[in-house]
């Protein structure tokens, strides 16, 4: 099976192909996180499984290629050893192996991000390797997306082979991400968690010594709050869907505003029995904003249309046919859009 990210890039382009005018929102990135996980794994120069951490902090007796290193977040970035609780450094004496993890985390500050995965992300903070003595810094990253590949580029510190040093800036490409095997999480909040980011470095980065391409830098995830547009400011709505039998859709009109033009209206309805209006105060708010949507109510299993209505903040207000029951779990869909969250109902 495909991976999600994958499968959420097919259907968008699919969308594109049925719908040429319909555009991917920008969505403004309000916080979030990129962990930057390394193993610190290195035995012998020879070890196919050895890492940048574990080159940073190799210590062998008699063996003048030794880095004898250390690794230190400086804040707001953060770094968290194998054991889950926060670490002051990794040193030659820190445990080694596959297993031994450390992750590096940047606070996301600002950017923005698509549903097609597009996005320019920034994030704080400052990370010091320091190699024969030398100092390699790496603040304030910025990622870049571009679908299945990406960029990470920085600033900071770096220094050469006779321990000169001299600083560099965002001009060149340091780490290059592959998100081909990445899975993208949609959270209930509206959040995305884009895990599986695979780096690899750069010709000729501050962080090279392994060869060009090599896969010795860990794993990333990257953890995206986000801000959604608010409706008028959006590109043209969908094309509705057709009615449900004898099903009212509910909805009072907005203030005016620039809006995207209607798409035709759906084929009426066959007559059906009378609608049933309810009120639900839900838990959360399933979408961030305060104004009043038109939303669709699905059932989990099929996706068939249970009731429609309106949402704003937590109030749903829903009509449906007499005789549907409305009480357990539930997707509720946005009328115009793609956009769904799962509810429960009491």
């Amino acid at each position: 099976m495909r991976k999600l990210l994958t499968a959420a890039l097919a259907a968008t382009a699919a969308m594109a192909v049925a719908a040429p005018a319909a555009q991917a929102a920008t969505l403004t990135v309000t916080g979030g996180k990129l962990e930057w996980t390394i193993p610190n794994q290195l035995s012998s120069f020879a070890d196919p499984t050895a890492t940048w951490l574990g080159y940073v902090t190799f210590n062998q007796v008699g063996n003048p290629g030794s880095s004898n290193g250390t690794a230190a977040a400086t804040a707001p970035a953060t770094l968290t050893g194998p054991d889950g609780n926060s670490a002051a450094s990794v040193t030659p004496d820190s445990a080694r192996g596959a297993d031994q993890k450390y992750t590096f985390g940047y606070p996301a500050a600002s950017g923005t991000y698509t549903e097609n995965g597009v996005g320019s992300i920034e994030t704080t903070g400052t990370v010091t390797f320091t190699v024969h003595g030398s100092p390699i810094t790496v603040v304030n990253p910025l990622i870049t997306l571009n679908g299945l590949t990406g960029t990470l580029k920085a600033s900071g510190v770096t220094a050469n082979q006779l321990g000169q040093t001299s600083t560099y800036d965002r001009s060149k490409t340091q780490l290059n991400l592959d998100l081909s095997a990445a899975t993208v999480t949609l959270r209930a909040d509206g959040s995305r968690m884009i895990d599986g980011i695979v780096p690899s470095n750069e010709p000729g980065s501050v962080l090279d010594g392994f060869g060009p391409n090599a896969r010795r830098y860990g794993t990333m995830k990257l953890t995206l709050g986000l801000s959604y547009p608010e409706p008028g400011t959006g590109p043209a709505g969908e094309k509705g869907d057709a009615g449900e039998p004898g099903t009212a859709v509910l909805g009072s009109p907005g203030a005016a505003g620039p809006q995207g033009p209607a798409g035709p209206a759906g084929p009426r309805g066959p007559a059906g029995k009378s609608a049933k209006i309810s009120t639900f105060t839900l838990k959360k708010a399933p979408f961030a904003g305060s104004a009043k949507r038109s939303v669709k109510l699905l059932q989990r299993k099929t996706g068939k249309v249970l009731a429609t209505g309106t949402l704003q903040r937590r109030k749903l207000r829903l009509a449906a046919l007499e005789g549907t029951k409305l009480k357990g779990s539930f997707v509720v869909k946005l009328a115009h859009g793609t956009r769904r969250a799962t509810v429960t109902l009491k």
